[in-house]
């Protein structure tokens, strides 16, 4: 028997590529080992008419090595039921921008900026530290 007796799908060879190039959908059916992999030599497109729903029963890692983009229309939200979330920058800024509003609020802090300009601080306590200096203009 072959060494890859559990595995099966389709693999087709790049047309005037070298031995190496092909794109491939697996099936591996050993128990305990079930896997579904998919392969392409270049660009990879879906297309989708209508929904599209994922369900991972375990963790879900993305690592791009180029950059990563996102148009959505409507609306995006991230809810995380238990734990943190957390974004790092290693180089370079974060900068959030809206059209009306901006609101950070954790309990009975609240920060709120607004398009004409007015930014509200609010909290049972307020500390304003400067190391140096702090500068309040009218």
């Amino acid at each position: 028997m072959p060494a890859n007796k559990t595995q099966s799908g389709f693999l087709t060879r790049s047309i005037k590529g070298h031995g190496g190039n092909a794109n491939f959908f697996r099936f591996e059916d050993k128990a305990g080992a079930e896997q579904v992999s998919l392969h392409a030599e270049r660009d990879l497109d879906t297309h989708v008419e209508a929904n599209e729903s994922h369900t991972v029963g375990g963790d879900r890692k993305i690592t791009v090595k180029g950059k990563h983009s996102e148009t959505i229309q409507l609306e995006a939200s991230i809810a995380v039921e238990e734990g943190s979330y957390f974004v790092t920058v290693d180089k370079g800024e974060v900068k959030i921008k809206a059209a009306t509003s901006i609101t950070l609020e954790v309990g009975s802090s609240k920060l709120v900026m607004n398009k004409d300009g007015t930014i509200t601080l609010s909290g049972i306590m307020v500390n304003v530290e400067g190391t140096t200096k702090i500068n309040l203009n009218k």
